[in-house]
């Protein structure tokens, strides 16, 4: 059964709310809801509704499908609030609000039931009587009569079927301002209502003591009718005209052009933000001003790069003891660089790494060579080995395409840095033999700091006072008169300490080797030098090879 519902509001300044007090039982689904006399600007209109007055669900906007899509499923009652927001008392108003859905009504009264055998006790003419009907009127059709023409129309708005009876609404149009409606069915056949045009609103003129008329002329045409010509608005230099909903809006904050009377070759000493020196007055003539002054405060800027690197380090010094088994952990990293505006970030200016690419002392069978976006990659090598001499390992990145820079304007600035590779990163590790000396006990040749057997040279060693029987001494190790360092001790000084100056013992460099007395000792193999001459005190020495 259709049912209309009337709900019950409440008027606050800025709000009106309806809401049904008592629930609406066994809904089966909304048709639809209406407003009466609904008019000025609503700022929003919202509904929320209840199974059991308790809880509710969130607002919603409110329109006709939103509340016919509620599901009423084992739902037997139902409040619904509706809710109209406006700016304050006089900006909109309403009367009011009308909910018609289809439910059913229940009703345990026995004394309502009809035997439907014997006609409740009623003759048949009681029940062809329509005064005696409950419900809405059945198979009746609404629709709005066709037009005759392509006008499109129709008057028909909505019906209502209550308990008793059922409403039919129609929308009604009406005329004013010199417009009449009248009713031209019976005399054209065509069903149409006629509209009619006084045509002496047909003219216009123009108001006001402005520099212009907008209004051209009223032209007379037949039957009495007037058509009213208006001017076109156009924009010139530096403006503009258009229209937005029932505005002309003339603009004219773009200033229009440089147009100076200066001597079009007088030229700028000096640069002046974005306008270079040099630039004619010529030059500038005819540029909009909003582009010149753009230029002149907000000078383009181009981009500055920082090119793609990528570092490489281990965990061991440059110096190793000869045949020590050590563990090196090597670290490759990449930076995509950078491409700044003045001292901004942009972006990066290569892509991702693509490769890192490594070579080794062992023909590239200790490091591997790895495909990776990362930043960084790690490889940890345990035992090497360490031999005499260099022992060299490079890195190398591959990066894929960066991005295309901007100048500060956002125009396109050079182009994207192509894929390529980094420069090679090399790290040396230098096996060595350590050299020895007394330099703590005058009975025992001490290890001293390692050095290169390849480039060290002037290598200071500070001796302690020799006693009776015990006398200065230094090993170097044989290898280093042996290839690859083929560099052999040719002279030993001896600082002076009154003087402040090394000097060669003897007089020449040669002359200061026939001091030391050499011998072969092995385990492993080294050259001993003990000092051959008058017992002396503590004393620097510094080799010479």
């Amino acid at each position: 059964m259709s049912i209309q519902h009337l709900f019950t509001k409440t008027v606050g300044s800025t709000h009106v709310v309806f809401r049904n007090t008592v629930s609406l039982n066994f809904v089966e689904k909304i048709i639809f809801f209406k407003e009466t006399n609904l008019g000025g600007n609503w700022l929003s209109k919202q509904y929320k509704y209840s199974w059991d007055n308790t809880v509710w669900t969130c607002w919603n906007t409110l329109t006709q499908q939103a509340l016919s899509e509620i599901d009423f499923t084992n739902r037997p009652n139902f409040w619904l609030e509706i809710r109209y927001t406006r700016e304050n008392y006089l900006s909109a108003n309403i009367n009011d609000w009308y909910l018609f859905y289809e439910g059913l009504v229940v009703d345990d009264d026995p004394s309502i039931l009809i035997d439907a055998d014997l006609l409740n006790g009623e003759p048949g003419t009681y029940y062809l009587n329509s005064g005696n009907h409950y419900g809405p009127t059945p198979n009746i059709h609404i629709e709005n009569l066709p037009l005759q023409d392509t006008s499109v129309g129709g008057f028909y708005d909505h019906r209502y079927d209550g308990s008793l009876f059922s409403t039919f609404y129609f929308k009604s149009i009406g005329g004013k301002g010199g417009i009449s409606v009248t009713d031209a069915s019976d005399i054209s056949g065509n069903n149409m209502l006629m509209i009619s045009v006084n045509a002496s609103i047909g003219s216009g003129e123009n108001v006001g003591d402005g520099d212009a008329s907008i209004l051209f002329q009223n032209v007379n045409g037949p039957s009495g009718s007037t058509t009213l010509k208006f001017r076109e608005l156009k924009s010139g230099i530096g403006m503009k005209v258009s229209v937005s909903e029932n505005v002309v809006v003339i603009d004219s904050s773009g200033g229009g052009n440089y147009n100076t009377a200066l001597d079009s070759s007088i030229a700028m000493y000096s640069s002046v933000g974005g306008i270079s020196s040099g630039t004619t007055a010529g030059d500038l003539y005819g540029t909009p001003m909003i582009h010149l002054w753009d230029n002149l405060l907000f000078p383009t800027v181009n981009p500055t790069f920082v090119n793609p690197l990528n570092s490489f380090s281990d965990n061991k010094g440059p110096l190793e003891i000869i045949g020590d088994p050590i563990n090196i952990t090597f670290i490759s990293e990449f930076d995509k660089g950078s491409i700044y505006l003045g001292s901004v970030f942009q972006d990066y200016r290569s892509g991702n790494s693509s490769n890192y690419k490594y070579t080794d002392p062992s023909s590239n069978t200790l490091l591997v060579d790895i495909s990776t976006a990362a930043l960084s990659n790690t490889q940890t090598i345990n035992g090497y080995i360490i031999t005499i001499g260099y022992q060299d390992w490079t890195s190398q990145v591959d990066y894929l395409e960066g991005p295309q820079p901007y100048d500060s304007k956002g125009n396109l600035y050079d182009s994207s840095l192509s894929a390529g590779s980094t420069s090679i990163n090399s790290l040396r590790i230098e096996g060595v033999h350590v050299i020895k000396a007394s330099s703590v006990d005058i009975t025992i040749d001490t290890s001293q700091a390692l050095i290169s057997m390849l480039t060290g040279n002037d290598i200071e060693i500070s001796l302690v006072t020799e006693t009776d029987g015990n006398k200065q001494s230094f090993m170097i190790p044989s290898q280093w008169e042996t290839s690859p360092t083929n560099r052999p001790l040719i002279g030993v000084q001896t600082y002076n300490t009154i003087s402040g100056s090394w000097e060669y013992q003897g007089g020449s460099i040669t002359e200061s080797l026939t001091f030391w007395d050499r011998s072969l000792s092995s385990n492993p193999v080294y050259y001993e030098y003990i000092y051959n001459s008058d017992n002396r005190a503590a004393t620097q020495i510094r080799l010479k090879f």
